[in-house]
């Protein structure tokens, strides 16, 4: 595997933009990611997200803090 196999097509926030990146609802990261100009899916579950990443639904995945978190 060379290092560019390795890295993919996404290796930092610049490359997101256009892309549909899964995070959890209600997540600090929904807003950053609009910014950025990402395509967002919400999901209720950390394990929902990356479920979609792993079948191929999204591009990536956001892990974030929620934003009722204590």
């Amino acid at each position: 595997i060379t290092l560019e196999q390795f890295r993919g097509i996404i290796n930092g926030p610049d490359d997101l933009r256009g892309k549909t990146v899964a995070t959890q609802a209600g997540s600090t990261s929904v807003d950053h990611l609009r910014r950025i100009g990402a395509r967002i899916e919400t999901f209720p579950a950390p394990d929902d997200a990356l479920s979609a990443l792993l079948d191929g639904r999204v591009d990536a995945d956001r892990k974030s803090t929620r934003l009722n978190s204590s």
